[in-house]
């Protein structure tokens, strides 16, 4: 992750000159995240096709501001933390 970025995240919103640049970057490194989980845990191909870029940015998400929030970087041990009803009637029973 960028330095930059990094520092964004802990500014305030009032404090951020966003651009829609660094939501693409962000979007990028979520995206990084899902699917390093997805090897991580071996989730089958299937079920991550059903998914579109979306939502594997969304769950990507959890795992970014997990590790980021609770220093825990193992993604498997995160998912154990991520309460999204979606995200776990889809990955819980496969881990």
């Amino acid at each position: 992750m960028s330095p930059l970025l990094e520092l964004k995240l802990y500014l305030s919103l009032e404090e951020m000159d966003v651009s829609v640049n660094d939501f693409k970057l962000l979007k990028m490194e979520c995206l990084r995240y899902f699917n390093q989980f997805v090897d991580q845990a071996l989730i089958e191909n299937t079920i991550v096709a059903k998914l579109n870029q979306n939502q594997k940015a969304r769950y990507g998400f959890y795992f970014y501001m997990l590790e980021m929030i609770t220093g825990v970087t193992d993604l498997t041990d995160i998912s154990d933390m991520i309460s999204d009803t979606e995200f776990n009637s889809q990955f819980s029973q496969l881990m």
